[in-house]
């Protein structure tokens, strides 16, 4: 995962351009706030998965907390794809799966917290099903 700038999506005025990924990969991740996943493409019938686990926290109290991810589509002006999930933070992977993406487009996966200016970090995967 990258810090997010939006240099990686279309639209966004960059000096580069990050290719997007094909499903699946490994990721690890770092924030306070906010962070989006590097692009990818859905799988051909429309279906991406992300499973993750929290290992650590500068807050002491993050076992009873959650983080939100949201599915977003990044073709043109990105659009999140139905509801965020929420994911518990207590040391063991949970997986959700979003069905009837574009395959023909872009997309990536955004964690995101509404608790303290603490950091959260962990690790995990996406994959098509």
């Amino acid at each position: 995962m990258v810090p997010d700038d939006g240099k990686d999506r279309p639209g966004a005025t960059a000096q580069y351009t990050v290719a997007a990924y094909y499903l699946p990969f490994n990721f690890s991740y770092d924030f306070s706030t906010s962070l989006a996943s590097r692009s990818f493409w859905p799988s051909y019938n429309g279906t991406a998965c992300v499973n993750l686990r929290a290992t650590g926290s500068t807050d002491p109290s993050y076992w009873w907390r959650e983080i939100k991810v949201e599915m977003w589509n990044a073709y043109g002006v990105d659009t999140r794809i139905g509801l965020p999930v929420r994911y518990k933070l207590d040391g063991y992977y949970y997986g959700y799966c979003w069905y009837g993406l574009n395959p023909y487009n872009e997309h990536y996966f955004r964690l995101t917290k509404d608790w303290g200016p603490s950091r959260v970090w962990g690790d995990g995967w996406a994959s098509p099903n």
